[in-house]
C-alpha cells in the first residue's frame, strides 16, 4: 500500500470548525482500516457555516462527490468504483437531493444497502451488474438545523437517522465575530486541501488493534452516545465508536488504538449526543484538555461558562476517562 499522504500543507484551524474538520478527516481514514465498513455521517448546523465548504476541499481517489443526482445517476456511479470497493460518497447538499423524487428513493435505498451489507449487484430495467466483491461505501452529507428538524420525524420512521452519526454544531459569538473579520479581509481558507491515497484493494489496508482497555473505553462512548440519543441498543453507537477510534489511530499513524484517540473520540461526542444546543468548538477544546489560560486568550469568561454547562448537561467530562477498571459499573457480560 501506498503511504497515506497527510495533508499538503500543514492544515491550520479552521475557525469554528476544528472539530469537524477533525471529524471528517478521521472518518475519510475509516476505509483503510482491514475488516472495517466506513461510517455515515450527516453533518447539521445553520445555513452558511462552513458545511459544504468543509465537505469539498477533502480529496481523495476513493471521494465521489455529488452535487445532485438523478436515480439512475447514482447507481452509475457506484457500477464505475466497483474496481476500488470501498470510500465515501460526500453529498454536500442532502435537501437537493431530497428535492428530487427519484434520486431521493435510489439515494434511500443505496445508503441502507452500503451502511449495511454492502452493495453486491445494481438491477434495472436496462442494466444487471453483479459485482466481483461487495462495494463499501460511506455516505457524508450535510442539511440544514431547520431541515433536519422538518423531515426529523420522517428520516427516522425510515430508519435512515439510525444509520448515521449526526453532527450539530453551532459556533460561539467569539468564533462568529472572528469569521466575520476574516471574510471582510479575504476569502476563507481558500488554500485548505486535505488529500490521501486510496487503498485499492482488502489486502492493502491496515490492521488496526483494540485491546481489551481500549474496547472498554470504546463500549462506554457508545453507551453514552446511543443514550442520549434515546436508542434502546447500543450496538451502532459502539460500532461507530470503534472505527472512528481507529480512524484517528490511523490518521496518527498508529497500528493500534491508544489512549489519544479515544480522548479525541469523547471530545466529538458533545456534538453527536445532543442537538439542543448545538455544541461548539469550544466544548471540543475543553475535553481536549485545553488550559483555561489557553481558551481565555480565544474565548469570554462567560462563553467558557455556557460550554461548561453544557458539558454536564451532557453528562460529559475527561474525567470519565479514568482507569479502565473504574469504567463499566456492570458486569462485561450484561446488557
Amino acid at each position: 500500500m501506498k503511504k497515506i499522504k497527510r495533508q499538503k500543507n500543514s492544515l491550520s484551524p479552521i475557525t469554528g470548525l476544528t472539530a469537524c474538520t477533525s471529524l471528517i478527516r478521521t472518518a475519510l481514514h475509516v476505509p483503510f482500516i482491514k475488516d472495517e465498513k466506513p461510517v455515515g455521517i450527516l453533518i447539521v448546523s445553520k445555513p452558511g457555516m462552513g458545511k459544504s465548504m468543509l465537505l469539498t476541499r477533502f480529496h481523495s481517489d476513493n471521494i465521489v462527490l455529488l452535487n445532485d443526482l438523478t436515480g439512475y445517476g447514482l447507481e452509475r456511479t457506484v457500477i464505475e468504483l466497483e474496481g476500488k470497493s470501498c470510500g465515501y460518497i460526500v453529498v454536500p447538499d442532502m435537501l437537493k437531493i431530497m428535492s428530487r423524487t427519484k434520486g431521493w428513493e435510489a439515494f434511500l435505498t443505496l445508503t441502507n444497502i452500503l451502511l449495511e451489507e454492502g452493495l453486491t449487484s445494481v438491477r434495472r430495467f436496462d442494466i444487471n451488474i453483479k459485482f466481483k466483491q461487495p462495494v463499501h461505501f460511506g455516505i457524508i452529507t450535510a442539511i440544514t438545523s431547520d431541515a433536519l428538524r422538518q423531515n426529523l420525524t420522517y428520516l427516522t420512521g425510515i430508519g435512515f437517522t439510525s444509520r448515521f452519526g449526526i453532527f450539530n454544531y453551532d459556533y460561539e459569538p467569539s468564533d462568529y465575530s472572528r469569521v466575520e473579520t476574516l471574510i471582510s479581509r479575504q476569502a476563507p481558507d481558500d488554500n485548505l486541501v486535505f488529500e490521501m491515497d486510496c487503498a485499492k484493494m482488502n489486502a492493502d489496508r491496515v490492521k488496526v488493534a483494540v485491546n481489551a482497555d481500549m474496547a472498554q473505553y470504546i463500549r462506554l462512548l457508545g453507551r453514552l452516545m446511543a443514550a442520549s440519543n434515546g436508542r434502546a441498543m447500543s450496538f451502532r453507537s459502539i460500532s461507530f465508536a470503534r472505527r472512528m477510534a481507529k480512524g484517528h489511530a490511523l490518521v496518527c499513524g498508529r497500528k493500534h488504538v491508544a489512549f489519544p484517540d479515544i480522548e479525541e473520540t469523547l471530545s466529538l461526542l458533545p456534538f453527536f449526543v445532543s442537538s439542543n444546543p448545538a455544541a461548539t468548538d469550544l466544548e471540543y477544546a475543553i475535553l481536549r484538555g485545553k488550559r483555561k489560560a489557553d481558551l481565555i486568550r480565544r474565548y469570554t469568561p462567560e462563553e467558557i461558562l455556557g460550554a461548561e454547562k453544557r458539558l454536564v448537561t451532557r453528562r460529559l467530562s475527561r474525567n470519565l476517562l479514568t482507569s479502565s477498571k473504574e469504567l463499566l459499573p456492570f458486569e462485561p457480560n450484561g446488557g
